[in-house]
């Protein structure tokens, strides 16, 4: 399996499962080089760090998809691949407004 992103859809602000298993998988990709993006199932607002029970995201340097659809992130995402991006590269170029994919 050569998976390279990982998209989480979590809750309100960002908050996520705690489960040992969970965040030690999140922690497993993420060491292989995995890009971790996190996207909110809210209608309005965005992906932000407020909780303890987020933290893990910062931590984990999961990049926030702020207020892009799940269908945005996963289109500007494949595009992105298409460069060979490194994370840094990628988490820049993601964060930049396309075609009205982030307000």
């Amino acid at each position: 399996l050569n998976t390279k992103v990982l998209v989480l859809e979590t809750y309100g602000s960002g908050t996520l499962f705690t489960d040992k298993w969970f965040i030690e998988g999140l922690m497993k990709f993420k060491a292989n080089g995995g890009i971790l993006i996190n996207c909110t199932q809210c209608v309005e607002g965005s992906v932000e760090s407020f909780y303890d029970s987020n933290k893990i995201l910062t931590d984990l340097e999961v990049i926030s998809a702020k207020n892009m659809t799940v269908e945005a992130v996963l289109v500007k995402t494949m595009h992105l691949l298409a460069y060979t991006l490194n994370f840094q590269a990628f988490k820049i170029a993601f964060k930049t407004p396309l075609s009205g994919d982030i307000s």
